[in-house]
């Protein structure tokens, strides 16, 4: 499957037998209009989990250099100007990582807020008394007015058919151009096609008649449900509460399925927060890697310092008041 990066893989093995892996991918990383930087994450461009693998805490200390040497070395042979260590979270494991790659020569620098939501429920009734009053009678109207509206729910497992695939592109290009985030790459078709079907894949459909409306694709890794992508067809659902009756849907896989976590992913952080989320940093590590890249600080021009956490705080403040305006 081809995606809008190139793929590198890289392992550590002691007796023969590997004990630290690590996949990383070469992009033009967009930083201004059409000015793009040649960067190259250890990580997937593609939301494929952590970039890192190892086979317990032992070996982190000798492996980690091995795996960043090695990175290093290949991404200044495709030509990367910067390497970018991304996805260590914050509360979690990050603060572990924090020192080992500051030994190491990396930059510390946020990346963006995270939205997350603990699921300490047995079961739906549970996580709707919970709810604040206001909120569980929203909850309970988002759902009549959707079934009034003649929106009709599934969950779908397995191989999609080549339609739904295609419908599931569409509505995705319509959030990937809307928001147009530097992080999110240009998926081709057949992710849509191929994704869905790993045995940890599962595909939350609202159809209106034959036409599907909304999806959400879900990853589940242990304990961890990820809410890896979506779409949307904007012009059929119209004013219905279609996107709050999906994220409702997703919290009630969880429950049902008996995970402790929800990753929701970012953007739209005010509306998740108010679904009772909580926001996590996602922390990378930054280095230039050529000599004129050191020079200028290029990894800070493209990764600038900041306080995403804030700044959305900032701007939820500036919402509010606007409406109360």
């Amino acid at each position: 499957m081809e995606i809008d990066g190139d793929l590198r893989f890289f392992t550590v093995e002691r007796d023969g037998h590997p004990v630290a892996a690590a996949f990383g991918a070469f992009l033009r990383y967009q930083v201004w209009r059409n000015i793009k930087v040649p960067l190259f994450i250890a990580g997937s461009p593609a939301n494929l989990g952590s970039g890192f693998l190892f086979r317990d805490e032992t070996v982190v200390d000798e492996a980690l250099p091995l795996l960043a040497e090695a990175m290093t070395a290949e991404a200044k042979a495709l030509g990367a100007k910067v390497l970018l260590m991304r996805d260590f979270w914050s509360p979690g494991p990050e603060a572990e990582f924090a020192p080992r790659f500051a030994g190491l020569g990396f930059r510390r620098v946020a990346q963006f807020p995270d939205a997350v939501l603990d699921v300490p429920w047995t079961d739906v009734d549970g996580w709707l008394a919970d709810l604040p009053a206001k909120a569980r009678k929203t909850a309970k109207r988002d759902a009549r007015r959707v079934e009034a509206a003649g929106f009709r729910f599934e969950t779908h497992r397995g191989r999609p058919s080549p339609k739904l695939a295609a419908d599931m592109e569409r509505l995705w290009l319509n959030l990937y151009h809307k928001y147009q985030d530097p992080d999110q790459i240009l998926l081709p078709g057949e992710y849509f096609r191929e994704v869905p079907a790993l045995d940890e894949s599962v595909l939350l459909l609202t159809w209106h008649g034959d036409q599907l409306a909304c999806f959400d694709m879900l990853t589940e890794r242990g304990h961890l449900l990820e809410s890896t992508y979506s779409g949307a067809d904007y012009e059929l659902i119209g004013s219905t509460p279609v996107h709050r009756f999906m994220g409702h849907q997703i919290i009630r896989h969880a429950i049902e399925g008996g995970f402790t976590l929800i990753d929701f992913g970012l953007s739209n952080e005010a509306a998740k927060i108010k679904m009772g989320c909580r926001l996590r940093v996602a922390w990378a590590y930054s280095k230039p890697l050529s000599p004129f890249a050191k020079l200028i600080r290029l990894d800070k021009l493209v990764f600038p310092d900041q306080d995403p956490i804030a700044e959305l705080q900032k701007e939820m403040a500036k919402q509010q008041q606007s409406d109360e305006d």
